[in-house]
């Protein structure tokens, strides 16, 4: 018997949903490689057009896109939003019923700790952004954002955009949601149709072992680095350890690790991008390299996406950069 927080057994995540034309249609700004538009598959909506093109990482939105496209049959703009956006959306469906940006976050994020706050760059994505609510007229609109972006001007000007909408905004972790790790984010939600309730969770807490013990045995094995060592202890549990030294508070210098009971660590585009970003460690001795597949499942990617043609970074950046798929189908079910 399938238990409510398996969300990875789920038809949804095993086979690729298909939908009928009938199906409410979806339009998403900064695209990446889809995750969002994974959620709305799940959660029976059509993406119908996709904005896909970061100025400062030129090569990388590239590789992305060619993911993108392997995945998913709807149109991919390769342009910025901006460049979109002066264009007048040309193509783009008017009044469609789901809008979703999730603009570049790295100015904002915590994580990003050479941030130097909000740039020109950030403003006109947000500018953007709000042509694309005025011009395009969705039902209803959403948003995700690390938590930082509350504070910005970009963050102020879509929020004055969605006036006449009933807007919720919430700060929420994506462990509440079923993810099995810890991910804070900024969501705003809003419709000119509906009073929208706060989010529920359709899923209980998992932990990051109980979402990926069946695909531990299919990993290669691998040897602890020196710098993990003195972070890691006795292994009297399967342990998910990182792969790399950051600093997380003051002047401490650690590797996370999560035991086997526990959510994981959030995981983010930098170190995802290191091919090597994590290990498992099991009570027998054997180590283990977390790699891709590991990283897919903690970040809810459902079986049927293929990283298609992706290398190990350009996989990464795409896990990374996403939305988790089980909380964007939360989030569109509960509009629906």
């Amino acid at each position: 018997m399938l238990e409510k927080n398996q969300w990875w057994r789920l038809p949804i995540f095993t086979n690729k949903p298909e939908l009928n034309k009938k199906a409410p249609v979806g339009v998403v700004m900064f695209s990446g490689g889809g995750g969002i538009e994974c959620g709305m598959l799940m959660s029976g909506i059509k993406p119908v057009i996709s904005v896909e093109f970061d100025p400062t990482n030129p090569k990388l939105s590239q590789q992305m896109a060619v993911c993108h496209e392997a995945n998913f049959n709807n149109l991919l703009v390769r342009r910025t939003v901006q460049d979109v956006a002066n264009l007048g959306f040309p193509g783009f469906p008017r009044s469609p019923d789901f809008l979703h940006a999730s603009p570049v976050c790295s100015n904002f994020s915590d994580a990003n700790r050479a941030v130097k706050g909000e740039t020109e760059l950030d403003i006109t994505a947000a500018e953007a952004v709000v042509s694309a609510i005025k011009e395009l007229a969705p039902v209803n609109f959403t948003l995700e954002q690390v938590a930082g972006y509350q504070s910005s001007r970009s963050y102020q000007l879509i929020l004055n955009a969605l006036d006449g909408y009933n807007v919720i905004e919430e700060v929420i972790n994506f462990a509440d949601f079923g993810l099995p790790q810890n991910r804070k984010r900024l969501i705003v939600r809003a419709s000119r149709e509906k009073e929208l309730a706060p989010l529920i969770p359709q899923f209980s807490k998992t932990t990051w072992y109980e979402a990926v013990h069946d695909l531990i045995n299919l990993l290669p094995d691998d040897k602890l680095a020196d710098f993990q060592k003195p972070f890691l202890g006795e292994v009297e549990v399967p342990i998910l350890i990182e792969r790399h030294l950051q600093r997380y508070s003051g002047n401490e210098t650690q590797c996370r690790s999560s035991k086997f009971d526990e959510c994981s660590f959030a995981l983010t585009k930098t170190k995802l991008q290191r091919g090597k970003w994590g290990n498992i460690a099991l009570p027998d001795g054997t180590i283990k390299d977390a790699g891709v597949l590991v990283a897919a499942r903690l970040q809810s990617f459902p079986d049927w996406y293929q990283f298609k043609g992706a290398n190990k970074s350009t996989a990464g950046a795409i896990i990374g950069y996403s939305v988790a798929p089980l909380f964007a189908y939360q989030m569109f079910n509960s509009f629906l």
